[in-house]
């Protein structure tokens, strides 16, 4: 079989599509496959052949089309990340291609099923990173975000405080955690967020709270410092995530996750109703999920991590692909 993979990305950003793609790039290495990346310069992908940042410019995007279809190998497997590549996706001369899908979201919502009724229309064969999307689309295939679950064996103590790690968006729950965090004023709160992808209205919020028990990072290179030494992680997201891949990274630092339900969170925790529960549950029960957790801590990390060692190992994810490449031999 063919082990010559392309890597197309329109986003190079701090996102989990961004970080999804990255791990996935560097197990295809460890494992012998001829990759190579082609995307924008940008925050998290490296090594790559660098492609015009187009932000929807039309003339960027022909450029690049252009560009990818003369450098790329026509013996080549490629991988477009995200559904916003699927004009390149449909504009490749390649046969052998796959549009690799994370999200549920996109905004303008109209575009979002002008896209989806697009990649139906023409049979575009979609990889989705949660089970549950395979419906969505007529042609799709499962293919898992990679998770070493066991690459941090971490000895420190845990502080009890709870993180939460998210975008500067109010979509993403940080007014819920500061509504916490005034409830719950015997716990410490801990935000780590970004000005780089920031909304000016929330950004505005974040510079006029002043809580007493909630400290706020800006700084991105504090993440796995952050994680490691902290006890929970929370999620509030009012987005139904496709995967929790903070969610994931906590529980490589045995740091345990406390999510509200989303499609995500239920795939990646497995449903786990010690971990993931309503908005006004978590409102109301927060002191009550605290005190279960610290009262079961071992035997929840030895639960979700033996799941997911199953679940999203890399041998797993290199057999998909490999279905999904075979498809087109």
């Amino acid at each position: 079989m063919n082990n010559k993979i392309a890597i197309v990305s329109v986003k190079n950003e701090l996102s989990g599509s961004c970080i999804a793609i990255s791990r996935l790039s560097k197990l295809l290495i460890e494992n012998n496959y001829d990759t190579k990346f082609y995307t924008s310069e940008g925050a998290v992908l490296s090594g790559y052949t660098k492609l015009q940042n187009t932000s929807l410019n039309i003339f960027k995007v022909i450029i690049n089309i252009i560009k990818l279809n003369k450098n790329i190998n026509k013996d080549s497997f490629i991988i477009f990340n995200t559904i916003l590549s699927l004009p390149y996706y449909l504009l490749s001369f390649n046969h052998n291609k796959v549009l690799y899908i994370h999200e549920q979201n996109l905004k303008p919502n109209f575009l979002y099923k002008i896209i989806n009724f697009l990649i139906n229309i023409f049979k575009v064969k979609v990889a989705v990173v949660n089970p549950i999307m395979l419906n969505k689309y007529n042609n799709s295939f499962l293919l898992q975000n990679y998770i070493n679950i066991y690459i941090h064996e971490i000895s420190i103590i845990k502080k009890k405080q709870i993180l939460m790690i998210s975008n500067c968006n109010f979509t993403k729950g940080i007014k819920d955690l500061f509504i916490l965090a005034k409830r719950y004023n015997k716990y410490k709160f801990v935000l780590l967020t970004n000005k780089d992808l920031a909304k000016d209205e929330c950004l505005e919020y974040l510079e006029s709270i002043n809580i007493d028990n909630l400290i706020i990072y800006f700084d991105q290179s504090l993440k796995s410092k952050l994680i490691e030494e902290s006890k929970y992680l929370l999620s509030m997201s009012y987005y139904n995530e496709t995967f929790g891949l903070v969610l994931s990274e906590a529980i490589q630092n045995n740091t345990i996750p406390i999510s509200i339900s989303n499609d995500g969170s239920n795939y990646c925790l497995n449903y786990n109703k010690s971990l993931i529960f309503t908005r006004s549950y978590v409102f109301n029960n927060f002191s009550s999920i605290i005190n279960h957790i610290d009262k079961n801590h071992l035997v929840l990390l030895k639960t979700i991590k033996q799941y997911i060692g199953e679940e999203f190992n890399k041998h797993k994810i290199i057999f998909n692909l490999n279905k999904i490449m075979k498809e087109d031999t």
